[in-house]
């Protein structure tokens, strides 16, 4: 199962300095940046960490969730 992990520090940075300024600046600008991608109990503790940088989050359109093991 490939796959890469970023803890919210690295994401954050990762998408500020080069994921949105290259895509928004790209052919593809019509692309949304979703963050997170995991499951729901973690939101909150990733979109704490991602959206306190408004440079980065001017970049992020949304987050991504997975709602597999939430009763």
């Amino acid at each position: 199962m490939p796959n890469m992990i970023m803890l919210p520090s690295q994401a954050r940075y990762w998408t500020k300095a080069y994921l949105g300024p290259i895509l928004r600046t790209s052919d593809y600008k019509h692309i949304k940046i979703l963050t997170l991608d995991d499951e729901r109990p973690f939101m909150s503790w990733w979109s704490d960490r991602m959206f306190t940088d408004k440079e980065a989050a001017h970049y992020i359109d949304g987050i991504a969730l997975h709602w597999y093991f939430d009763q």
